[in-house]
């Protein structure tokens, strides 16, 4: 889940090549969603699950989970038809059975990165593996282990959407300091402000 929201959040900063429009999608959503996943998924309180139906047998139903995150809340806030039919691609490609699997799910085309589950869960032999897998842990292992700088295919992105994003943040930022300097001048010659023009012009 957390996976999910960061691609939806740091897709932003590929401008019109992450989404159509920018949605403010926030720490609400993610809370909402957060807990539909953990009660489909068995979510215990006192050693007895939170849903009085649920049943460790049946299958979960991951179909339901992606309409609700897709559709209902974070698809709430989805404005255009392309960026609905997005959201719902990644929700299909996160909550599935691989979520779940021994293999531990992994972003699609990151074999070669360190974005997987950081716990081996499935191996591990502890009493109470809840005392062991901490939000401690789990950040301790995410800043010793991710990339320090997450690369656009760990966001279903092309290397050209960071280069073509980062020429628009350049060209914005020029453009806000151009705005900022007096365009006139009282006095003749290259004094005062022409130097500072002339250099952001060449950039």
């Amino acid at each position: 889940m957390s996976w999910f929201h960061t691609i939806l959040i740091e897709r932003k900063k590929f401008k019109s090549l992450g989404w159509n429009v920018t949605y403010a999608f926030n720490d609400a959503d993610f809370s909402v969603c957060y807990d539909l996943v953990a009660n489909y998924l068995g979510k215990q309180v006192d050693g007895k699950p939170v849903d009085e139906n649920y049943d460790k047998r049946r299958p979960v139903n991951w179909t339901a989970l992606q309409y609700l995150i897709a559709e209902c809340n974070y698809g709430g806030r989805i404005t255009d038809d392309r960026d609905r039919r997005l959201i719902k691609v990644y929700a299909k490609e996160v909550f599935n059975d691989n979520l779940v699997a021994p293999e531990r799910w992994r972003p699609y085309g990151t074999d070669e990165l360190n974005y997987v589950y950081p716990a081996d869960e499935q191996n591990v032999k502890h009493p109470e593996p809840s005392q062991l897998f901490t939000p401690e842990y789990f950040f301790d292992e995410v800043a010793g282990k991710f990339e320090e700088v997450d690369l656009p295919l760990a966001y279903g992105q092309y290397i050209n959407a960071e280069i073509t994003s980062q020429i628009l943040d350049s060209n914005e930022l020029l453009g806000s300091i151009l705005s900022l300097t007096p365009q006139k001048t009282s006095g003749g010659g290259a004094g005062g402000d022409g130097g500072a023009l002339k250099l952001i012009g060449s950039l």
